[in-house]
């Protein structure tokens, strides 16, 4: 008796439509989570806050406000505010 097993050429591309989508599912935790921690103090770098998936990673943060990396790390003017990072770490918890 002989068995033959074919694998489905395909097998790549829904495996990453599964990433994609478990991804999307971990951006949509992270994401309301950073927003919350975020300090306000004109509302634009939290309303600027966005999770986005595209080819198996995921990208949260802000992509329009410049000073975002500042206030989350700090300056040498400005103490740290970390609102990204906590966010990402209790995640992981999970």
């Amino acid at each position: 008796m002989r068995v033959r097993f074919e694998i489905d050429p395909s097998w790549q591309q829904h495996i990453g439509q599964q990433e994609d989508e478990a991804l999307e599912k971990l951006g949509d935790q992270i994401l309301p989570d950073m927003q919350r921690n975020c300090p306000v103090q004109t509302g634009r770098l939290k309303a600027s806050l966005t999770s986005q998936v595209e080819n198996q990673t995921l990208r949260v943060g802000s992509r329009d406000v410049d000073y975002s990396t500042d206030v989350e790390l700090g300056t040498s003017a400005r103490p740290a505010r970390p609102y990204m990072r906590p966010a990402l770490y209790r995640q992981r918890e999970l």
